[in-house]
């Protein structure tokens, strides 16, 4: 009941935001039912503070509660609009339109949260389309051209299937390598991976999906995989060369490749890079390190302080704050990190029983601040057979890299 609604406000970096509340005080200051902590009930004077607290909630409330009782929650606050009008209160329409913006958003937030859908059992899922049908059979009686559009964005929401990139297990391509120059295998690692960036969906971040839930954050699973791959394959290339001049041509161009993806703001392919470089088997190649060009290793030195993780990557998040609306490919392993600290350190559910909001705030900006890069694009041709070679790039094991390092160089005795 409205009596129940709590809600208490905070201020974050000069917003104001909820800070904690209960569930039926979240959900009708969706809408801003009176008392609700909404737009009438005085959360939220300014819509830029509202627009926060909306994208934070359909970003977290699987968090703390279901998508059958959110649809359920706002049919009855939907009905109990009605009553009021009928009583001859004045604010039950606009509460109504408000009600089916925010269905609005939830659907459009559903039809990229196809994901979690699938991993509803058939019981879960016909339950939720069947009560997002009588909600709209409900909202038919007094809005049937609303109804009407919400209902075709359902049919299409619900019948959204998203493709997984496939990705075949064969051998290094050397000639992908040998063949082209570093910027523009730069060039296309950035364009393959943006590709694969872009795929994520914000719910992927939420929960550690990644570590234990795979199959709800498949995307960044996907993305993970794929940066070591290409980790093992710098280093791969490096211990395949018999001869030390060689060695140093291989590391000198992959060097120069992660610093034109520093300049493509790639900075997810210059982490792949140089933690490639990092590994023993590759760094411990004295012989091969000492025969580099200074210019070069001052490169190297300077990629290392971007992205070293020294006052939480203190470097690279300033280089990434300045690239303001162009394309980039952010690192993903330091937001992953973030996040992790979040989960673990601040509880979702205060000892009163209310939700910690203040987490779900945090955690909405993290995510927004990693995905913000999705919406623009590269200029950049495509290279199809680049592409497809990158694509198929492994590497051997670190046991293997580390043989064959140890036969390059044997160690001293």
């Amino acid at each position: 009941s409205i009596k129940e609604e709590r809600m208490k406000e905070g201020r974050m970096k000069g917003r104001k935001v909820v800070k904690e509340a209960n569930l039926p005080a979240l959900i009708a200051g969706l809408y801003g039912a009176k008392g609700g902590g909404g737009v009438e009930g005085g959360y939220s004077r300014v819509a830029s503070d509202y627009s926060f607290f909306l994208e934070a909630f359909m970003l977290t409330y699987r968090l703390y509660t279901t998508p059958q009782h959110l649809i359920q929650t706002m049919k009855q606050a939907y009905m109990h609009a009605e009553e009021t009008m009928m009583k001859g209160e004045s604010e039950g329409p606009l509460v109504q339109l408000k009600i089916c913006h925010v269905l609005k958003i939830w659907i459009t937030y559903t039809s990229r949260d196809v994901d979690f859908l699938a991993e509803e059992s058939d019981a879960d899922f016909d339950r939720l389309h069947l009560r997002v049908r009588d909600f709209l059979e409900e909202i038919n009686k007094s809005h049937p051209l609303l109804s009407s559009q919400l209902g075709r964005l359902v049919d299409k929401a619900l019948l959204v299937k998203q493709e997984e990139p496939i990705f075949k297990e064969i051998s290094v391509r050397r000639n992908v390598l040998e063949q082209q120059d570093e910027l523009e295998l730069a060039r296309q690692l950035t364009l393959l991976e943006h590709g694969f960036y872009r795929a994520i969906l914000p719910f992927e971040f939420l929960n550690q999906n990644w570590h234990k839930h795979k199959a709800l954050a498949s995307h960044i699973v996907n993305m993970i995989r794929r940066s070591t791959d290409i980790s093992y394959w710098v280093a791969t290339e490096i211990v395949q060369r018999e001869k030390k001049e060689e060695r140093v041509f291989i590391l000198k161009k992959f060097i120069n490749m992660a610093e034109h993806c520093r300049s493509l703001r790639n900075f997810n392919g210059v982490m792949e890079i140089i933690s490639g470089l990092q590994l023993t088997p590759i760094y411990r190649l004295k012989q091969t390190w000492d025969a580099l060009p200074n210019k070069t290793l001052t490169i190297f030195q300077s990629l290392n302080a971007l992205m070293s993780s020294d006052s939480n990557f203190k470097a690279y998040r300033n280089e990434l704050k300045v690239v303001g609306t162009h394309p980039a490919v952010p690192y993903l392993g330091r937001c992953l990190t973030d996040l992790v600290f979040l989960d673990d350190a601040i509880p979702l559910f205060l000892s009163s029983g209310w939700i910690n909001f203040w987490k779900c705030n945090v955690m909405f900006q993290i995510i927004s601040e990693i995905t913000i890069h999705q919406k623009y694009e590269y200029n950049i041709q495509e290279n199809k057979a680049i592409i497809q070679g990158l694509r198929e790039c492994r590497g051997l094991t670190e046991s293997a890299l580390r043989k064959i390092s140890n036969k390059l160089e044997p160690r001293e005795s």
